[in-house]
């Protein structure tokens, strides 16, 4: 019996002492879970979840966008936003959806809205969508790459983001200020 208990005893500690996931902070500040798998993620933000996001102030920014105006107009009253606001602009998006909807073959486009998601709301999943988009649309520089490899960095998909990293080297982006090659 005390054999059997210790055994019992044994197991259980040894499960949560070894197998246990831990709480880190990484540089920047932001809480991350370190698996017993050796992977992690981060905590309020799981694999992209948008949780700096509000829908309602989406909502109102998108009833704000004027109807009927030029892809110049939406182009470049979303650019406004971006340099008043920053990328967290719910009014940049919304022109720039805008745009989109009437130049959707405009692969630029794509990549402003990513930036949008990415920079501002670190909407990581999103972002890497429009990156995505904009390729698939011909607009394939090399900074579109290393953005959607910070996703992938963000999201620990770190397979994804070492190839876009590389071809966002061969497309002669030089700018590591991620540092991801050290990854």
């Amino acid at each position: 019996m005390k054999t059997t208990l210790f055994t019992m005893v044994a197991a259980i500690m040894a499960t949560l002492v070894f197998a246990q996931d831990q709480m880190a902070l990484t540089e920047s500040g932001k809480k991350v879970i370190l698996k017993s798998d050796g992977t992690w993620e981060y905590l309020a933000e799981k694999k992209g979840q948008c949780t700096n996001f509000d829908v309602e102030l989406y909502n109102l920014a998108q009833n704000r966008v004027v109807k009927g105006q030029s892809l110049a107009y939406y182009y470049n009253t979303a650019w406004s936003n971006v340099r008043s606001s920053g990328e967290d602009s719910y009014d940049a998006i919304a022109h720039f959806e805008q745009a989109i909807v009437l130049n959707p073959a405009n692969g630029g486009l794509y990549s402003d809205l990513g930036n949008c998601y990415r920079g501002g709301f670190k909407c990581y999943e999103k972002a890497k969508y429009y990156y995505t988009k904009a390729i698939d649309n011909g607009f394939s520089k090399g900074f579109v790459y290393y953005n959607r490899a910070i996703c992938n960095y963000e999201m620990n998909r770190l397979d994804e983001m070492r190839s876009d990293f590389e071809m966002s080297q061969r497309l002669g982006w030089n700018n590591d200020y991620y540092e991801l090659s050290a990854k």
